[in-house]
């Protein structure tokens, strides 16, 4: 058998009482394994630490390329207070690790706008750049807390106050969604799994 080993692990932090549901998945060839699923709020507080998933690609993606999405899903009726964070976000294949959390390397990851299903979030072909200026129901940059109160984090999960993370922002002026919706977030380029 193979002695290589790659592992996908990453922090997410979701506290907000109109949370809605987050989910990552492995990607390969159109094909998606669900590695996380997170319904509702799973932090009481801001300044809470951020959960860690850690998910070994060895065992089904051994020799293949894939990418890494992130989904949330965002119901009908509720307010803005669904701020969804994600930081430390690493690939380590045979001990070395390459990061792909905000900080630097923005161009890493691109966001899919808004989608009425699951799978339309999944099969969409438009993507674009994370937004560095807070850009409402999209995935954006920012350091510090998020500008909504009661929802979101305070900081990167490096509890650096200047550091970047990703988090996806549910507000738009206060105001609830008619429908429920689904927002993608993908790494770029894909990701080469050892064989």
């Amino acid at each position: 058998g193979s002695s290589n080993t790659c592992t996908w692990s990453m922090r997410y932090h979701m506290f907000g009482e109109n949370m809605g549901t987050f989910e990552v998945y492995v990607e390969q060839s159109g094909s998606f394994t669900r590695i996380l699923q997170k319904i509702g709020q799973q932090h009481t507080s801001t300044t809470d630490e951020y959960d860690l998933l850690t998910y070994d690609l060895m065992p089904l993606f051994a020799g293949q390329d894939i990418r890494i999405y992130c989904i949330q899903k965002h119901l009908a009726n509720v307010s803005f207070k669904g701020d969804v964070a994600i930081d430390a976000l690493k690939l380590t294949t045979n001990g070395t690790e390459v990061d792909f959390s905000a900080e630097n390397n923005a161009a890493k990851w691109v966001e899919g706008g808004e989608h009425g299903t699951l799978t339309a979030a999944q099969t969409n072909s438009s993507w674009t750049a994370l937004n560095t200026t807070l850009d409402t129901r999209k995935w954006n940059i920012e350091a510090g807390p998020t500008v909504s109160s009661a929802t979101g984090p305070d900081q990167a999960y490096d509890n650096n106050i200047e550091t970047n993370y990703i988090y996806w922002e549910a507000s738009v002026s206060g105001q609830s969604l008619p429908q429920t919706k689904w927002y993608p977030l993908r790494t770029n380029n894909v990701i080469s799994v050892p064989s």
